[in-house]
């Protein structure tokens, strides 16, 4: 199972004319939200792993224009996270390997998510991964 972080609108690059499959489960689990593609050629490493039936999405990132969390927002914030919470751990059974995003879910020219900025936030994201993590068997 791999985890990647996530922007609430679900949307991501085109990247090399990657397409999400249209039958994969984050494409109905999202097909509502809008399109899913913005042409880009400066992102993409989340296009890339969107659609595979192994991949799973944590809402951290505050959105794809370098706008971030605020406390105003934790209820939408943990609303969002706790259903991607219930998706991975829905779905972890069937995996006997997790591999998480390589800079951590806590990368704060992504998410801007600190203590400093946003410390509700940052407070109850880090509670709900030591459960995530606790429950996944990761240190």
């Amino acid at each position: 199972m791999y985890i990647f972080e996530d922007n609430p609108q679900r949307t991501a690059d085109r990247f090399l004319g990657f397409e999400i499959s249209k039958d994969s489960w984050y494409q109905i689990k999202y097909r509502l939200k809008g399109n899913l593609y913005r042409e880009s050629e400066r992102h993409g490493k989340s296009s890339c792993i969107r659609g595979l039936l192994n991949a799973y999405p944590l809402c951290t990132v505050g959105n794809m224009h370098g706008r971030f969390w605020a406390d105003t927002e934790l209820s939408q914030f943990s609303e969002l996270l706790e259903s991607d919470i219930y998706d991975i751990l829905g779905a972890a059974p069937g995996f006997t390997e997790v591999i998480l995003p390589w800079q951590g879910v806590f990368r704060t020219e992504e998410s801007g998510i600190t203590e400093s900025r946003c410390p509700k936030i940052y407070w109850y994201l880090r509670e709900r991964m030591d459960y995530l993590w606790g429950l996944l068997r990761i240190a």
